[in-house]
């Protein structure tokens, strides 16, 4: 998959999905997977690092796009949520993104 962020696309995949958002008691729950309409967090790894925001911090900046790579259509939105300082160091790559 693509993932846009701005004026900037780049290779993605999804390394990881954590949960998933039970919209009768909006609750999380684990999952490993999401279908149409879910809404969960996932662990998304770049082709090569972008410069985002925490969605938290500045929706503007901390908002990205995954896209098909052949058929362009929207995949989903995402809010990036960004590692904690600690995790940084080992994950260079990585953006933590919730759909």
């Amino acid at each position: 998959m693509l993932v846009k962020h701005g004026t900037e696309t780049v290779k993605a995949l999804v390394s990881e999905v954590t949960d998933r958002l039970d919209l009768a008691s909006l609750t999380s729950r684990p999952a490993d997977q999401l279908v149409l309409n879910d809404i969960g967090t996932v662990t998304v790894r770049l082709a090569r690092a972008l410069p985002v925001d925490d969605y938290a911090v500045a929706k503007r900046t901390g908002a990205v796009l995954l896209i098909h790579p052949e058929s362009g259509d929207t995949l989903a939105a995402g809010m990036v949520r960004l590692p904690a300082a600690a995790d940084t160091e080992a994950q260079d790559d990585d953006a933590w993104l919730a759909e």
